[in-house]
């Protein structure tokens, strides 16, 4: 039979192994494929690109660190009427969370803050009281971040390159973390050199001393074909 769709994907496996009381069964053997193809796949048709923003961090005295550990407000040196894609704040924890944090720049609404890929909200212990934590607001929400770190785009998979758009543009060196983190990258400020992907975030050392643009040139997954009919 020819295939041309997900539902007609589902039937033909389910021909090819004589079940049809597989379904559901059916349903998780297209997405393990699916992960297992993208382990390996690196084609033209997965090529992407996508623009960040870095910001130096912003770093909020303890004095001006208040509210709760689950309802955090951070008083900025200079008063901020909204927040902005990039905008990111080191501070240290008054407190530790017991669920689901939100946190509070001067005035501006409060704003939930997330981890991983930015759609789970933090869990109890997520922040511990002495600690020190950067919150990256990525347009919608905070995100928790390593020191220099940005959020990965959505199906991130490799790296191919990553730019800074200055003026020449400033190719960065892309380490693997553990060498990343052993030649002290992030340890300093200044004009990103290198970079290192690191869970979901993608790691610029050094650390922004300002505001970059960074072109992040990059393998991304496919749509999976349970959330669409049909994909390249």
């Amino acid at each position: 039979m020819t295939i041309s769709n997900y539902t007609e994907l589902l039937s033909g496996v389910s021909n090819e192994a004589a079940r049809s009381d597989l379904t559901t069964r059916i349903v998780e053997f297209v997405a393990r494929g699916e992960d297992r193809i993208a382990r390996d796949l690196r084609i033209k048709e997965m090529e992407a690109s996508a623009d960040l923003t870095a910001k130096a961090a912003v770093a909020i005295a303890a004095a001006d660190v208040g509210g709760t550990a689950n309802a955090i407000t951070l008083a900025n040196s200079t008063v901020v009427t909204s927040n902005t894609l990039g905008d990111t704040y080191s501070f240290v924890a008054e407190g530790t969370n017991t669920g689901a944090v939100t946190v509070q720049i001067d005035s501006v609404a409060a704003v939930a803050v997330k981890k991983e890929d930015g759609t789970i909200a933090l869990a109890a212990g997520d922040i511990v009281i002495g600690a020190t934590y950067h919150f990256y607001f990525d347009g919608t929400y905070f995100r928790i971040v390593p020191p220099g770190g940005i959020p990965l785009p959505t199906n991130f998979l490799e790296s191919r390159r990553v730019l800074i758009t200055t003026d020449p543009v400033t190719t960065l060196n892309i380490y693997d973390p553990v060498n990343f983190w052993e030649t002290y990258s992030s340890s300093r400020v200044g004009l990103p050199k290198s970079c290192a992907v690191e869970g979901y975030n993608l790691l610029l050392g050094p650390r922004p001393d300002g505001t970059y643009y960074v072109k992040l040139l990059f393998y991304k997954r496919w749509t999976a074909l349970a959330t669409t009919a049909t994909n390249w």
